[in-house]
């Protein structure tokens, strides 16, 4: 009998365990319907100057060495993988650099795999689009460079297309957020150096875990809001007439939306007629749940680190006034979150003046969810300026092409 117990209880350990790891693989090679979720912050723990921790050397650190005597792409693989394996054991000086390395890891073969010559940008520049996240030293860094442009072979991993560049960035990207979120967020000293900067460095290319999570907050909080929409064909939308008839050559030459400065005319007539762009995902529900606590997390670090800030804390808490170049405006971020609408081609104007091609007329209802005081379509240009200045951290995308469309390529963004 006892024979049997055991092997009873054996047999029932085995299945929850490959349930446990069935799961583990599900959230992270297809986070299309993301199981996890960000790590709730202690602010407590997150003082600027903790009681028996040093400050971190601005001088190289054996990582730092390491990282820049290395020679090839396989030899920068093996120091992730050894990264990935041994974080535990990495001195604490070396820790935020280490997570800053391992980041790299969804993005070999990431400019070859996006097709970036279809795209009409580089992968990195896109993922900026995005994401917010600063990829300019990458783009500067020899080895960083061949890594994204490795070959398929290297990475071991499909060929992608336009069409699902937004489920790549899902799959390969967000779970590998989380993870450095949470590790950050369990950092103890004051400040660590940084060789990449995409942690919003000081001048000394130090970062603070509490400046490094804000930015990967933000990070996380656009590229959940970008995965709650569709964006299918948007890089086959080029700016010629002649290119809509979509052959090879034109693809190759001619820029595409996010490519090139839209007018509202251009933008509204050329992608009106395309099924299902920009309209709502069928993860939606999940996505901007994420996006929105991820929000939260970035406004509530916004204060930690600058107090004077505080207002900010209202952006996401449903309806409230601001006041924008002297004007006092009600307005609702929330409803961009839990009424979310089904398509947002709805904001865009629906009616021009065909000589000027300048926008007179837009859906006011669909606005109405965001600013519940506006009346008329006179009003609508002024709220649109008041959205894309009061939303923290920049509209994400696509809010940048529907609400702002003169902007879709500029990358920098002013924080709030």
């Amino acid at each position: 009998m006892f024979r049997f117990l055991i092997y009873i209880i054996t047999f029932c350990l085995l299945i929850i365990s490959c349930t446990h790891l069935a799961k583990n693989e599900v959230a992270a090679v297809d986070p299309v319907d993301p199981q996890s979720e960000f790590t709730q912050l202690d602010f407590s723990l997150l003082d600027t100057n903790p009681t028996g921790y040093r400050e971190i050397s601005a001088e190289a650190t054996s990582l730092e060495k390491e990282f820049e005597n290395l020679k090839t792409t396989d030899e920068l693989e093996a120091l992730i993988v050894r990264i990935d394996s041994k974080y535990g054991a990495i001195a604490d000086a070396d820790k935020l650099l280490a997570l800053e390395i391992s980041l790299l890891r969804p993005f070999r073969s990431y400019n070859t795999m996006l097709n970036q010559t279809t795209i009409g940008m580089p992968g990195t520049d896109f993922l900026t689009l995005v994401s917010d996240i600063d990829t300019s030293v990458w783009k500067k860094n020899r080895l960083i460079n061949a890594y994204l442009n490795d070959s398929l072979e290297k990475s071991k991993r499909r060929v992608i297309q336009p069409a699902v560049v937004q489920e790549h960035i899902n799959s390969y990207v967000t779970t590998r957020v989380q993870r450095t979120f949470s590790l950050i967020s369990q950092l103890k000293s004051n400040s660590y150096k940084s060789i990449f900067c995409s942690f919003s460095c000081k001048s000394n290319k130090t970062v603070s875990p509490p400046e490094a999570l804000k930015s990967l907050a933000l990070f996380s909080a656009k590229l959940s809001f970008q995965a709650a929409y569709k964006y299918s064909d948007l890089f086959l939308v080029r700016k010629s007439s002649n290119a809509s008839k979509q052959n090879d050559d034109s693809l190759k030459t001619e820029p595409n939306l996010v490519t090139f400065k839209n007018s509202d005319f251009e933008i509204r007539s050329k992608t009106k007629d395309i099924y299902g762009l920009f309209g709502i995902s069928i993860n939606s529900r999940v996505w901007l749940k994420r996006a929105y606590d991820s929000y939260k997390t970035y406004t509530a670090l916004v204060i930690y680190l600058d107090p004077s800030k505080a207002k900010v804390s209202q952006a996401f808490l449903g309806n409230h006034q601001i006041v924008f170049q002297s004007k006092v405006v009600l307005i609702n971020l929330a409803a961009l979150f839990d009424n979310p609408n089904p398509d947002l081609k709805n904001f865009m104007a629906t009616k021009f003046d065909e000589k000027k091609r300048t926008p007179l007329e837009w859906d006011v209802d669909s606005y109405k969810a965001i600013f519940p005081n506006l009346r008329s379509n006179d009003e609508v240009p002024f709220h649109i300026a008041t959205l894309a200045s009061y939303f923290p951290g920049g509209l994400p995308f696509p809010l940048q092409i529907v609400f702002n469309p003169t902007t879709a390529t500029t990358t920098a963004k002013a924080k709030k």
